[in-house]
């Protein structure tokens, strides 16, 4: 799930792409949960043949298939379904006819950057939190981190006399018959 894998990887906060920070461009996340600018994985994918076969377009981090099953789906994967529609590439990838309106080498490709100036220096943090969504959305508020402790109460729905008592007595004890499985 998306959660398994947010907990259990490290966050990348440019594109592997272009080296770019996602809060530059629009972003698609693919079903693998890759996160990539829209324009960088369109330049990729529409400059590959085009007779390739959609088994050959992959994730270009986890080498996992760009396209999701038939009946896969998702709050993630709708989105980039959509996106898809939107190029002949993808549309061929999705069994959908190509359209002939649509010309993916007309669209502008990802703007250059200068990759030396990018690695050299010190990478900056900024204090707001960038929050990227599952529909690929980034948003980055302009306000701090709040470091309020939130207090919360709990209360039983049972009254005080229902709450059966615990002995903790055998965990405090200094007892050795529960050790040895001697009856005392």
């Amino acid at each position: 799930t998306y959660l398994d894998w947010l907990s259990d990887s490290g966050y990348d906060s440019f594109c592997i792409l272009c080296n770019q920070s996602f809060t530059e461009r629009d972003t698609i996340r693919l079903k693998c949960l890759h996160l990539f600018h829209k324009d960088c994985l369109h330049a990729r994918e529409a400059n590959m043949a085009n007779d390739t076969k959609v088994e050959s377009r992959r994730c270009p981090k986890c080498n996992d298939k760009i396209f999701p099953a038939q009946n896969q789906t998702s709050p993630t994967v709708e989105v980039l379904k959509v996106w898809l529609a939107t190029t002949n590439w993808g549309r061929q990838g999705l069994g959908l006819p190509i359209d002939s309106s649509i010309n993916d080498k007309a669209i502008p490709p990802p703007p250059t950057f200068n990759e030396k100036a990018i690695h050299e220096g010190p990478q900056e943090r900024t204090q707001t939190p960038t929050v990227i969504n599952m529909d690929g959305r980034v948003d980055s508020p302009q306000m701090g981190y709040n470091n309020k402790p939130h207090e919360r109460s709990y209360s039983s729905r049972h009254g005080a006399s229902s709450i059966p008592s615990f002995n903790y007595e055998p965990f405090t004890s200094q007892t050795t018959h529960l050790l040895n499985d001697e009856n005392p």
